[in-house]
């Protein structure tokens, strides 16, 4: 015995509206700007393919990886919060409330720098990141906010996150 209603059934175009929509919806679940670990920021304005036929998505690995690098002791290594974006991106603004001493890190994979400004509570800076190199580190407490500018001239990817002190 069944209880309640059950579902219509879908003609021939019901399927195919159906699937077509699914198909619409995951393409435009697929932006510019990419995740780490299921997280996501605000994508970045006017966001460039570095990579023609390469995913932002593999672009970003060795960036992701370089942030991934090193965890002060302390810390948890399980992200906050995390993301990704192409090196020539500009305007990312990532923006958070964390009560306690947090860290946030940022690396660019890939050729050129990526320059981001920071306001926390204790005041503002700013701070270049090369290609490459190990990851930046900036402690804080309560309100944060980044806004991470790539270069058009770069190449590759970026990635950041924050972690918690454990």
């Amino acid at each position: 015995m069944t209880i309640g209603r059950s579902a219509p059934t879908l003609g021939t175009a019901g399927v195919l509206l159906a699937a077509g929509l699914a198909t619409v919806g995951l393409t435009a679940c697929s932006g510019a700007s990419g995740s780490a670990k299921g997280h996501s920021s605000i994508p970045a304005s006017g966001a460039t393919h570095s990579s023609p036929g390469k995913s932002l998505d593999d672009t970003a690995r060795p960036a992701v990886a370089l942030v991934d690098q090193h965890t002060p002791s302390g810390y948890g290594t399980s992200s906050v919060a995390s993301g990704y974006d192409w090196a020539q991106a500009s305007g990312q603004k990532i923006s958070e409330s964390l009560a306690g001493d947090h860290l946030f890190q940022v690396a660019c994979s890939g050729s050129g720098a990526i320059s981001f400004h920071l306001s926390l509570l204790k005041g503002g800076s700013q701070e270049k990141v090369e290609c490459g190199a190990k990851a930046k580190t900036v402690s804080f407490d309560g309100k944060f906010v980044a806004v991470i500018d790539g270069n058009e001239s770069n190449s590759g990817a970026y990635a950041w996150r924050i972690l918690g002190r454990t």
